[in-house]
């Protein structure tokens, strides 16, 4: 199933209101299933969401709108120490994930460079 836009905007915004513990997660859930989104995926979504904030390996993969969606509202919302830590789980995800020998992520590795060299910029 291919996650939209507008999903992966109404995962982050939910993701964001479970990390600030404004919302529990079964809430964020039953929200994200009315758009309708699966389950499973949300709940991936929104761990790894925690993952990247504190800079741990996530083992779902998100699509490349996602992870950058994402990376440009941790930057936004929570300023360069976090997306620095972000960037952290993304390299360990990809490294993660072509270790299985599934592929390589070389479109979200091109994001990861991007954001990686925002932050060298400043």
């Amino acid at each position: 199933m291919i996650i939209s836009r507008k999903e992966i905007v109404a995962i982050y915004s939910e993701s964001k209101a479970v990390y600030e513990k404004k919302k529990n997660k079964d809430n964020a859930l039953d929200i994200l299933e009315k758009l309708p989104m699966n389950r499973g995926s949300a709940i991936a979504y929104i761990n790894n969401f925690e993952s990247l904030l504190n800079g741990r390996k996530y083992t779902r993969t998100m699509n490349e709108t996602a992870t950058d969606y994402y990376l440009s509202q941790i930057l936004s919302d929570f300023g360069k120490d976090s997306l620095r830590k972000a960037l952290n789980a993304v390299d360990k995800h990809i490294m993660y994930y072509e270790s299985l020998n599934h592929g390589r992520l070389n479109g979200i590795r091109k994001i990861y460079n991007v954001y990686s060299l925002l932050l060298k910029k400043e």
